[in-house]
């Protein structure tokens, strides 16, 4: 008979070829010998056993070592093959083993937070461990996110062990507090070292540079899912639920509160953002678990107002006042990690980090905490943090802040707290008007949407701030950005509408009528009144910034009120030319954007509406632009060109109005012989249009007008063309000067950037 002792040495003296044959598989079994009834005395038989455990752990402990270094690494795909035995000889030479040459074939470690599910098994792994493996786990998190492998990361529990080696008496709270400022301290200046000496680390991982848009997200995810299960669990609140909890336990926010803010004065730049988007995470997931405890703590308020006073309640009303209370010291808790620690000693910090990337994530999580918990953080003392960065000399921060405001604004008006905000408007009302003169699109983009959120709700006053006219309309005429254009067409007819009367036109013809003047008068001063020098595309220009308006108006006029407003002779000039460019303006929208719509199984063909309403209008107008003069009798003649080519020719015949046709003809070609370039050049451009459509009765005296002026065309035509081309050279010249312009100024940005002080 053989005890347990004897016979773990017999197995580990002849065990050579057994080793081999557990090597290959994960976790091998300990087989325990039959167990015999021993007459030996109990001091003996309890050493025996004794021993034998130690043995036994050891030697589980051995195969598990062997099976995870045989586990394949989820972060790469490739399959490691044992080493070849000229290989292994090669190894041994060079001092190397063969853990150290499969760690790199597999890479800097497993995969922790790449892809959302890794995130979510991480996180539930780290919360299944114990206070000392979650801060580890989370450890290895972090170096990733530095660029490092999950090896490069020191553990909890070896700092916790020295620490206890030099001190026999029980720690307090302060010594604890102390544990994890040194924990943190080493550990941070440990990654910061290993990411100077690496050469530029681990690209997969790094969220700086952030080379995967999901990255950074399935990082956040990974520590607001920790959060959660954490708070499901219990174990968030442990330690001061139980007034200091067991001497092993590990407080985790206090913990982790240390690492990323020590984390976060790191010279490295990479190692600040990491820590930044850390401790943002947390405080999110913080006030995710806030919320949660404010609904329940309403719940069990009205649970308990709904038992009353009754005697055979009142052991529910204990249970219930006793969950309540933990409700609120749980809140408590939060409120104190929250405001005291991760938010002073972070955020306000960070706040003006010398990197434009870590005050664009600040003041973006800030934005997103006031929207997602308006209670705690809609108050001016977190969003002056958001307004103050609209002065920021980096694009990247004013657009985040902007996005933020934006996303502040549109949920308070949804929730109707914008009373709340009235402080706020009125302090930087200012700055938000200058930010539509942004030279970044994106920012005044963004700006325009903040601007006309402000107008739609009449928190700023068109009359006191006339200035958001004129930074419209400049913007209107640039065809620079078509994005920020389309945009500003949209504050322009928010502008519009809220000028006009919200009533719908109806009722009397005239009273229809004065609307629609009114309306297109309003329209082109906001257009007319950004638009400096002379051009010869001016009126071009002017109805392109039309058309971005027009679809957005309340309602768009009618073809009939138009044509009765075009048919007026008592109106002014500048009312005429304001009345004609809106309805080409509406033409192009809807003939050009739309041009046919259906509507209860039948089409609607707006170009053969607009053509019965002007087929008598366009003749007339032509006529009076013939006696105008200068300026105006060449933007009508234009105009009324531009009004003529969107008809359709073939109503003319059908309609009996050849004599009409024939007097516009007549028109046309005495305008051809104008003076002004502009006008000649747009009449014949209308007599080839007239010549090349339509049945042939028409195109016959269209093609006898342009032999008529065959004579005149050649040297209309060249000094046209050498115009243009002057006008392209003073483009260009300017738009090398805006170039250039820029170009200096993001070089003098990027020298700030490097001259920089290093953050505190």
């Amino acid at each position: 008979m053989k005890t347990k002792k004897k016979f773990f040495q017999e197995e580990e003296e002849g065990g050579g070829e057994e080793e081999e044959e557990e090597e290959t598989t994960p976790t091998t079994r300990t087989r325990y010998p039959k167990r015999t009834r021993n007459k030996s005395s109990v001091k003996e038989k309890s050493e025996s056993e004794s021993e034998s455990e130690e043995e036994e752990e050891e030697f589980v402990k051995a195969n598990k070592r062997r099976s995870s270094k045989r586990t394949k690494s989820p972060s790469t795909n490739k399959r490691v093959s044992a080493l070849k035995p000229s290989k292994r000889k090669k190894l041994e030479e060079e001092g190397m083993s063969e853990e150290e040459e499969e760690e790199e074939q597999m890479g800097v470690g497993e995969d922790l937070y790449m892809t959302r599910s890794s995130a979510t098994s991480t996180a539930k792994r780290c919360c299944a461990s114990d206070g000392e493996g979650r801060v580890d786990v989370c450890a290895k998190v972090l170096a990733q996110a530095c660029g490092l492998g999950d090896g490069s990361a020191q553990l909890l529990g070896e700092m916790k062990m020295a620490t206890n080696q030099n001190n026999d008496e029980d720690d307090d709270e302060e010594e604890e507090e102390s544990i994890y400022a040194e924990f943190a301290k080493s550990l941070c200046e440990h990654l910061s070292s290993e990411v100077k000496s690496s050469e530029g680390g681990n690209y997969d991982t790094l969220l700086f540079g952030k080379r995967s848009k999901n990255l950074e997200s399935h990082f956040v995810h990974f520590w607001k899912q920790l959060v959660m299960l954490l708070h499901g669990k219990e174990t968030l609140y442990s330690i001061n639920e139980d007034g200091g909890g067991d001497g092993d336990e590990v407080d985790f926010l206090t913990c982790m509160k240390h690492v990323c803010v020590e984390l976060s004065k790191s010279e490295v730049r990479s190692s600040r953002y990491a820590a930044c988007v850390c401790g943002y995470a947390l405080l999110g997931g913080l006030v995710d678990v806030h919320q949660v405890l404010g609904e329940t703590n309403v719940l069990l308020t009205k649970q308990l107002r709904g038992l009353g006073n009754q005697k055979k309640n009142q052991q529910k009303r204990r249970d219930l006042n006793k969950r309540l209370q933990a409700c609120h010291e749980r809140s408590n808790f939060l409120d104190s990690h929250m405001m005291k620690h991760l938010f002073q000693e972070l955020v306000i910090v960070r706040f003006r980090d010398v990197a434009p990337q870590i005050r664009a994530l600040t003041i973006k999580w800030v934005g997103t905490w006031v929207v997602q918990h308006p209670k705690k953080f809609l108050s001016d003392g977190y969003l002056k943090y958001v307004a103050w960065s609209l002065n920021d000399k980096d694009a990247r921060v004013r657009l985040a802040a902007v996005e933020a405001l934006l996303k502040v604004y549109e949920a308070n008006v949804k929730n109707n707290f914008l009373s709340n905000l009235d402080l706020l408007t009125q302090r930087f009302r200012g700055r938000f008007v200058e930010l539509l003169r942004d030279r970044n699109s994106n920012v005044c983009f963004l700006a325009l949407d903040l601007v006309r959120c402000l107008v739609e709700n009449q928190m700023i006053d068109l009359e006191e701030d006339s200035q958001i006219g004129k930074d419209v309309s400049l913007l209107l005429l640039d065809d620079a950005n078509k994005k920020v254009k389309a945009n500003a067409g949209k504050l322009a007819a928010c502008i519009v509408n809220m000028g006009r009367e919200e009533e719908e036109m109806e009722g009397d013809e005239e009273d229809s009528l004065e609307k629609v003047v009114d309306a297109c008068k309003l329209l082109d001063q906001l257009v007319v009144e950004g638009f400096a020098g002379e051009n010869l595309r001016k009126e071009e220009v002017y109805v392109n910034a039309l058309t971005a308006v027009v679809p957005h108006l309340r309602s768009i006029p009618k073809w009939e009120l138009l044509a009765k407003a075009c048919r007026e002779d008592d109106e002014e000039d500048d009312v005429l030319l304001a009345i004609v460019r809106v309805t080409l303006a509406c033409v192009k929208v809807n003939l050009v954007t739309k041009p046919s719509k259906k509507k209860g199984g039948g089409t609607i063909n707006w170009r053969e509406q607009y053509s019965v309403k002007f087929l008598n209008v366009l003749p007339s107008l032509l006529a009076r632009s013939k006696c105008k003069k200068g300026s105006t009798k060449s933007a009508l003649a234009y105009l009324t060109c531009e009004l003529i080519r969107h008809l359709q020719i073939e109503l003319f015949p059908m309609m009996r109005a050849e004599k009409d046709y024939g007097a516009m003809v007549e028109t046309l070609t005495s305008l051809s012989q104008d003076s002004c370039l502009f006008t000649a050049v747009s009449c014949v451009r209308c007599l080839k249009h007239l010549a090349a459509t339509g049945p042939a009765t028409t195109r016959e005296k269209a093609e006898a007008a342009l032999t008529q002026l065959k004579p005149i065309l050649v040297p209309m035509a060249e000094k046209f063309l050498a115009e243009e081309k002057q006008l392209e050279k003073e483009r260009e010249e300017m738009e090398e000067e805006e170039e250039d312009d820029d170009e200096e100024e993001e070089e003098e940005e990027e020298e700030d950037e490097e001259e920089a002080p290093p953050p505190r």
